[in-house]
């Protein structure tokens, strides 16, 4: 992983890495369909393990990407921490319409003991520049378990009811 890493200029990463990948047709059409895991990655004080990815785009162009590329992609992780953090486990669907033109993101982070996020973004080329919309569910209360003591300033904690 640290040689893939560091030609593409992301920092340090260590840890091991499968990718199976399948690609048919012309250089300007190509229909591609990779599968990555790793059990666990690391970078800095960022820690990953469980990935699972699955990658499935055609009409890729290799001369002009990311091009007309249209697909999808699914990410799992199976645990996030960083530093004494966790953030519990993640998932991301990913899809690109519209002749490359449109990306649509949903994504989930979290679990039982972990920090989490859930949402989805849209983003759209436009002939005057991108137009990207980002939506979030409600929030919700934070109840904490009895006994719990929360470090909220009394202005954004949860107020009981």
């Amino acid at each position: 992983v640290h040689e893939l890493a560091s030609r593409y200029g992301i920092p340090r990463t260590s840890g091991p890495l499968s990718l199976h990948a399948r690609a048919s047709g012309r250089l300007d059409d190509l229909t591609v369909r990779a599968k990555i895991a790793s059990a666990r990655l690391a970078q800095k004080e960022l820690r990953v393990s469980g990935l699972r990815a699955d990658i499935d785009l055609s009409h890729v162009d290799v001369r002009r990407m990311p091009g007309p590329a249209v697909g999808k992609a699914e990410v799992h992780v199976d645990s996030i921490v960083k530093g004494g953090t966790s953030y519990g486990n993640g998932h991301v669907i990913a899809s690109v319409s519209d002749g490359g033109r449109r990306a649509d993101v949903r994504f989930n982070s979290g679990g039982r003991d972990g920090i989490g996020a859930r949402g989805a973004l849209s983003a759209r080329l436009e002939p005057d520049g991108a137009r990207v919309i980002f939506r979030a569910p409600a929030a919700r209360a934070y109840h904490p378990p009895r006994g719990v003591r929360t470090f909220l300033p009394a202005a954004v904690a949860p107020r009981a009811t």
